[in-house]
């Protein structure tokens, strides 16, 4: 149970980073495109 729970904090952390690396001038349609492009990367 434990490696799953780091797991999931592995790509939480993954997911914050890539989110915070994205560009700052995305409308709301890019902005929500990228976010589901990092989740499908992450499976999650």
């Amino acid at each position: 149970m434990v490696q799953g729970n780091q797991n999931k904090m592995n790509k939480w952390l993954e997911y914050e980073k890539e989110k915070k690396n994205l560009p700052h001038n995305l409308t709301p349609e890019e902005y929500s495109e990228a976010i589901k492009k990092i989740c499908k990367k992450l499976k999650i």
